[in-house]
């Protein structure tokens, strides 16, 4: 016969659950929560996991498409001169040679008769004109993918011409830094000028923004911007720009070297400042004589060209009267003449004259000259890169003067301008 334990009065234990321990003392709901303790950390164990995979995964991912590699910029050409180098790490510079590679934080620099061509990663292709300096301070682009490129260069004196790509990645940044300010250059065609008064940015073709002092503006095809030292950026304006300084004689005869010169009696001409119209004019008058004498203004310019695709002498002129018939027997005395004085690209000198007149009654020789109304202003413009008028092309202007010639004349000249693009 089993003994009733309920009637002996011995207390009757739970069973433990199967597969659980249970020590001494431990109820149900401390095993329950020990229980749960041991799900959560497991559960948590694998959700930790599953975050470092994911992280893992995600980072590969993020460094594959955001990895860089440094890239070189190669000399393509030599165009002239010299064409020197200096590395980051070296004190001295180097003749350079063509097909060389630069690497970030190298140096080119040409020098009063050099010019080179360099060949950016991207395919953007910049050239240094004469006495000119580039550092390349960044040229990268994704290591494995084709998402981004960077190109950052500092131009520090000098002019030089950035023909800018199509972005071969799908972002890039392109940037020009300045001593006075930087410029972020999208697809397009750009011409900078660093000297001692600041940096002068231009567009040809695309846009850019250019900033300094916290500043950024917006330049536009055929605009340009200026940045003067310690300045913020100048609004864009037409890119467009007179060579000559004081063409309207705003400040007197400042800039201009005035005269009389070859008189075969002894008579001067004589040039002088007046105002007419409500503006300054140089007058150039000679009386009094039957021979030969010349009356000048004169300006050195001394100003590479080859850079420009527009390049164009303006003035307004006023013939009053003039005592030799057209441009005199020879052709080349003229009451007012313009003549611009400069070197080809093989570095002989030429000039181009051109003469008006206001009769010529004799039938002299006038190749040169131009047959305008007597006592009349008229605006005058000759086109510097007419391949039918000029020949040998301009490549290096060196002064330009406005003549008067002959026996006895009178003529009028103002707002002189050589406008270049």
């Amino acid at each position: 016969m089993i003994p009733d334990l309920r009637e002996s009065g011995s207390p009757l234990r739970d069973a433990a659950p199967a597969g659980q321990s249970r020590s001494d003392g431990e109820t149900d709901e401390a095993i329950r929560r020990r229980a749960r303790l041991a799900w959560a950390v497991l559960l948590g164990s694998f959700a930790l996991f599953l975050i470092a995979l994911g992280g893992l995964i995600y980072g590969a991912t993020w460094y594959r498409a955001t990895s860089l590699s440094a890239r070189d910029v190669v000399l393509d050409q030599i165009i002239g001169g010299t064409v020197l180098f200096q590395t980051e790490e070296s004190i001295r510079e180097s003749v350079a040679s063509r097909g060389m590679a630069l690497s970030e934080g190298d140096r080119i620099r040409t020098t009063g008769d050099g010019q080179a061509l360099l060949s950016l990663p991207d395919g953007s292709v910049v050239r240094l004109w004469p006495n000119s300096l580039v550092q390349v301070r960044q040229a990268r682009s994704s290591t494995y993918t084709e998402g981004q490129s960077v190109v950052v260069l500092g131009h520090l004196t000098g002019h030089i011409r950035i023909d800018v790509s199509v972005s071969p990645t799908l972002e890039r940044r392109f940037e020009v830094q300045t001593p006075q300010g930087r410029a972020l250059l999208r697809e397009g065609s750009y011409r900078f000028d660093v000297g001692p008064q600041g940096t002068e940015m231009a567009v040809r073709t695309g846009s850019a923004s250019v900033t300094a002092f916290t500043t950024t503006v917006e330049a536009l095809r055929q605009e340009r911007v200026i940045i003067e030292r310690n300045a913020a950026p100048t609004v864009p304006m037409p890119a467009v720009r007179n060579l000559l300084e004081n063409g309207d004689f705003r400040r007197g005869f400042t800039g201009w070297q005035i005269g009389s010169r070859n008189e075969e009696d002894g008579v001067p001409g004589q040039v002088q400042l007046v105002e007419e119209d409500g503006r300054y004019v140089a007058r150039f008058r000679r009386t009094s004589s039957q021979k030969h004498g010349e009356a000048f203004i004169h300006q050195t310019i001394n100003r590479d060209v080859r850079d420009e695709t527009v390049l164009t002498v303006t003035f307004d002129a006023r013939v009053t009267s003039h005592s030799l018939s057209g441009g005199g027997v020879l052709g080349t005395e003229y009451p007012l003449l313009v003549r611009v004085r400069y070197l080809d690209e093989f570095g002989s000198q030429t000039a181009i004259v051109r003469g008006l007149y206001t009769a010529n009654p004799s039938g002299n020789p006038t190749t040169r000259g131009t047959l305008i109304p007597a006592n009349q202003w008229m605006p005058v413009s000759v086109n510097l890169f007419d391949e039918r008028t000029v020949q040998p092309r301009p490549a290096f202007l060196l002064w330009i003067e406005i003549e008067a010639s002959g026996w006895e004349f009178e003529s009028r000249v103002t707002g002189v301008q050589i406008l270049a693009e």
